[in-house]
């Protein structure tokens, strides 16, 4: 039984969901190797990286007014090759703690930067997209940093923003939770601590821990 008043739970993807950061760093190199000739090294990349795709595409190639459309379409496929290379890029505990809230009757939703092609590629990989009741990508609104995609979620979800939780593993996600009144939990499974977002967020050590939270 859960004792939480939380109803609805939108996840993040890239970092939350999946292992995404190799095959995102792949597919940036390649695109510059396309489009420039140039080989971008992880810094550069993790400097530049955005709330969108498109964004990041813009602030990491070279050129003063890149053909962004060309880029993305690059990316896709570079990157959705890489996905069937990767048998495993779901997180140890992601799929039980999915099965374990449709259980609970919970609402699942998905908010992400990134592009809808790319999206429902990696859920079908990973076998996880009809756990999803809604899904949100950069296709769909403004990209994050914009609280939109967030925001459509409530409106379609209830519209009592008190009810819902963002799961997320950056700072963007904990603003975007701030900015729409969402309960706000930091995947901290996925990459180093983060002491300043541990601080202003409900911290997960492992996607499981979601379910205890709920049921304290």
């Amino acid at each position: 039984m859960l004792t939480r008043s939380i109803k609805n739970l939108t996840w993040d993807l890239d970092g939350t969901l999946v292992n995404s950061w190799p095959l995102h760093v792949e597919s940036m190199k390649w695109v510059a190797r396309q489009l420039e000739g140039t080989k971008l090294t992880t810094a550069k990349i993790l400097l530049g990286n955005k709330g969108g795709l498109g964004e990041s595409l813009m602030s990491i190639l070279a050129e003063e007014k890149p053909d962004i459309s060309l880029a993305i379409q690059l990316y896709e496929d570079c990157y959705i090759n890489l996905i069937h290379d990767n048998p495993s890029i779901l997180y140890d505990g992601v799929k039980e703690t999915l099965v374990r809230l449709k259980e609970y009757n919970i609402v699942q939703s998905l908010y992400t930067g990134s592009t809808r092609k790319i999206t429902e590629a990696s859920l079908l990989h990973c076998n996880i997209y009809d756990f999803f009741d809604w899904i949100v990508t950069s296709n769909d609104c403004l990209p994050k940093p914009s609280p939109d995609g967030m925001k459509y979620i409530i409106e379609n979800c209830g519209k009592d923003a008190s009810l819902h939780g963002l799961i997320g593993d950056s700072s963007t996600d904990m603003r975007i939770a701030m900015q729409t009144s969402v309960v706000p939990f930091y995947a901290a499974w996925g990459k180093k601590s983060n002491k300043i977002i541990k601080d202003s967020a409900i911290c997960l050590n492992n996607p499981l821990e979601i379910i205890v939270y709920l049921r304290k």
